[in-house]
């Protein structure tokens, strides 16, 4: 793609003839999209990942109730789930309820209001202990003695489903940003928050245009997806697509933050520069049967000083690892395979395989593998529902990233959004957990989750070493979590939680000998409130 730069330096006449054909180019793309038959098309407007209904979409894919297309590929749209359900009880009509009201239909536009506020109280019984220790710094937020606290969330959202568009926005404030020390924007002033969401989607016939923000998850449900995950804060980008029947392909492209960075490698190392990164992925899921779903994809971050959009890495058929080697263009690479596969209507099993870099000796004599680490990450996950008994759910997961997963040997080419992971949040990291979930207390749900993780001393920011380590690195960070959740649904307009958790940390924060442990109960009120208006 030619810079602003490089195309001040054109000839005018060069310049009016590439501008008039870059032009041409895009009218006839428009031109081809609005030829596809667009009758009867169904608006695509998508749930949102945080929303509540996830854990009632969970479970009806568990137990066989609903088959979702592509279930890898998150999230899903409204006219997906709703076509696909096949039970009818009373948990579907109030999902499909939830629906129409606080998402809207085809031909109306709604603003929705919503509210909720969460009280929680903290106690930690060692923290005694740690001040006579001299452990406890006066600004540590995280652990406190007897703390409470009142975190209140306040977000408008707006709809417009029209036949064949969709234009969505949802705009939150949000007091938790304040205890979040990776929140990127102003909390300095009395009225703070984020656009969490903010799209059009246009689709015609196959083809779905994205451009917008939303968060998205490829890869294990209900878990954050090891390649492409909703664990950074959202962020604009386009994406293309196109559904078939058993076929699924996904195009997107973005330019991430801005970031001072620097390269351990080339002429200037250890050198900052002001740096742009930008980020490309393209995806395969295919849909084999009912019981079988797999998907392949491939993602590129690069970037660098005065470095622009580069098309070979928007192509959509390329081979990005062939485009970085046969044009010189650097890139960090990384790529995923991922498959579901149901052998009973009630049983689902969940595999997501990250290759972000495999060794291989090409030069002669030089023994590469001995110096440097294969990097890769792995998900695993086995879920039932109704088996052990109606109405109950549950998975038990695995998960572990290698050390220095996402990192690279120039940090612009890190892959995180904002410090925050764009796959998992972490990496040089092991987990496992059991969850279990009970549906069957209609109006009412249950969960409860815990599980041990431990973690190493690393930084997704941080300039890749390259050199072999003991997993996890540095002083390993232990923890155990244990939560009980409860929520009741009065009716579609409001809803009622409460969390009682428990955690044990060791190491907490990679300082040696620093034990801690709290006790959490966390209370919440959440209302909404629709108005709808007719626009056709």
């Amino acid at each position: 793609m030619l810079s602003p730069g490089a195309m001040a330096l054109m000839p005018f006449s060069f310049q009016s003839f590439y501008m008039h054909h870059l032009k041409k180019s895009a009218l006839a793309l428009f031109c081809l999209v609005g030829s596809i038959n667009v009758q009867g098309q169904t608006p695509r407007q998508f749930v949102f990942l945080d929303d509540w209904t996830y854990d009632l979409v969970e479970y009806w894919i568990n137990n066989g109730s609903l088959t979702v297309p592509f279930v890898l590929n998150q999230p899903y749209s409204i006219a997906d789930i709703e076509k696909n359900l096949e039970l009818e009880n009373n948990w579907t009509r109030l999902q499909k309820r939830y629906y129409q009201r606080f998402f809207g239909q085809p031909g109306f536009g709604k603003v929705i209001i919503y509210a909720r506020d969460n009280y929680s109280f903290v106690t930690d019984p060692d923290m005694p202990k740690r001040k006579a220790l001299q452990q406890a710094p006066v600004d540590d937020v995280y652990l406190f003695d007897n703390a409470t606290k009142n975190h209140a969330n306040f977000s408008g959202q707006f709809n417009l489903m029209l036949p064949h568009i969709s234009l969505v926005n949802r705009t939150m404030i949000n007091s938790e940003y304040k205890d979040d020390a990776l929140f990127f924007g102003d909390t300095g002033e009395w009225i703070f928050g984020k656009i969490n969401d903010a799209y059009l989607n246009v689709n015609a016939g196959p083809f779905d245009l994205f451009f917008g923000r939303m968060d998205r998850n490829w890869g294990t449900l209900s878990s954050p997806g090891l390649i492409l995950s909703n664990n950074p804060y959202s962020y604009d980008h386009a994406q293309v697509s196109y559904t078939a029947k058993r076929l699924k392909f996904s195009l997107i492209f973005t330019r991430l933050e801005d970031l001072i960075a620097f390269s351990s490698q080339g002429n200037y190392p250890d050198s900052l520069f002001n740096s742009r990164k930008f980020l490309t992925a393209h995806r395969f899921d295919f849909s084999i049967s009912r019981k079988l779903q797999f998907a392949f994809t491939e993602i590129a971050v690069y970037g660098g000083p005065d470095r622009d959009f580069e098309f070979g890495f928007l192509n959509p058929l390329n081979y990005f690892y062939l485009v970085q080697r046969n044009n010189r263009a650097q890139i960090n690479g990384l790529w995923a395979v991922d498959l579901f596969y149901k052998p009973h209507s009630n049983l689902n099993f969940f595999l997501q395989f990250l290759l972000d870099d495999i060794i291989v000796n090409n030069e002669p004599g030089q023994d590469d593998r001995a110096q440097y680490p294969d990097r890769f990450g792995i998900n695993l996950k086995v879920s039932e529902a109704d088996l052990l008994m109606k109405g109950l759910q549950t998975g038990i997961e695995y998960t572990r990233i290698g050390n220095r997963t996402y990192q690279s040997f120039r940090t612009w080419e890190n892959f995180h959004y904002q410090q925050k992971g764009l796959g998992y949040p972490t990496s040089s990291v092991e987990k496992i957990g059991l969850s279990l979930s009970y549906f069957d207390l209609f109006p009412a749900l249950i969960k409860l989750q815990a599980f041990y993780q431990r973690a190493g001393a690393i930084e997704l920011t941080d300039v890749f070493r390259g050199e072999k380590e003991k997993f996890p690195v540095g002083i390993v960070e232990s923890l155990w979590d244990l939560n009980l959740e409860f929520a009741y649904f009065p009716n579609v307009w409001s809803r009622l939680t409460a969390r009682l958790g428990y955690e044990k940390f060791g190491n907490f924060r990679h300082v040696k000998d620093d034990n801690r442990s709290n006790f959490k109960l966390i209370l919440g009120l959440h209302v909404n409130l629709a108005f709808a208006l007719k626009v056709d």
